[in-house]
């Protein structure tokens, strides 16, 4: 294992990951850094030094990360804004860890997850996207976002498309979206003890190709025009909470 140093310069952090070898970690020191990474290697961790590393996509660069096949991946505590279209996007890509980062002023999504499974998506928050906050789409199955702060976003808060099934959404605060809280089409999901308030398209609205959802102990607040729309069959709901 060896720990690669980076500090701001041109595609400094690319340059370090196809530097990169399995088990490597690339610290990354304060700083601004203009460039989108594309992760080419399996089973290395990207951190940050400090809190203070923004990744500035200066409103031309598409996605600050790009995971596309890769497994065991983690992406540790970056400021992300200005990219055009998603914050981290996994493409067929399964069981790594997405964390701590805060993810602002992005033309789509701030999580975008497609045909990928067994990931964690831990503590991130995410605002004000041109997007939805953490989407989940094609057959992504047995992710869990866990703890992330979801709000002000322009499209819903979590989407979970028709295809993706099996994932849970646990202690996560979502509020003040303009789409859903969460907006549901797959089926054997699990939502428990999130904070879904202020949502101008309801709480949660699982649409009739949602079947065999857990909703538990979720607390709903303030949604319009709903806290909870049920179009599909055999959803089941305990404890939740509704003001």
């Amino acid at each position: 294992m060896a720990i690669i140093t980076v500090f701001p310069g041109t595609n400094a952090i690319q340059n370090a990951v196809n530097m990169a070898t399995s088990g490597d970690v690339i610290l990354v020191n304060e700083g601004v850094y203009n460039e989108s990474i594309t992760i080419t290697t399996n089973n290395i961790r990207i951190v940050t030094s400090s809190r203070e590393v923004f990744l500035d996509g200066n409103n031309t660069l598409a996605n600050a990360f790009i995971l596309t096949g890769i497994t065991g991946v983690e992406i540790n505590r970056f400021n992300i804004a200005n990219y055009t279209s998603d914050g981290i996007t996994l493409n067929n890509s399964d069981f790594n860890l997405i964390t701590r980062n805060t993810i602002t002023d992005v033309g789509e999504d701030g999580i975008d997850l497609e045909s990928s499974v067994g990931n964690l998506l831990l503590k991130n928050k995410i605002k004000n996207v041109g997007g939805t906050g953490i989407e989940i789409s094609d057959s992504s199955n047995n992710n869990w976002a866990v703890d992330n702060k979801v709000r002000e976003n322009t499209g819903d808060g979590i989407l979970i498309t028709e295809s993706s099934a099996a994932n849970g959404v646990f202690g996560n605060l979502i509020v003040n979206n303009n789409g859903a809280g969460i907006l549901v089409s797959g089926d054997f999901n699990i939502f428990e003890r999130n904070k879904i308030n202020e949502n101008e398209n309801n709480g949660i609205l699982l649409q009739a190709t949602a079947n065999d959802n857990f909703i538990f102990r979720n607390k709903f607040d303030d949604n319009e025009p709903n806290n909870i729309i049920n179009n599909g069959i055999d959803n089941n709901f305990l404890r939740n909470n509704l003001d």
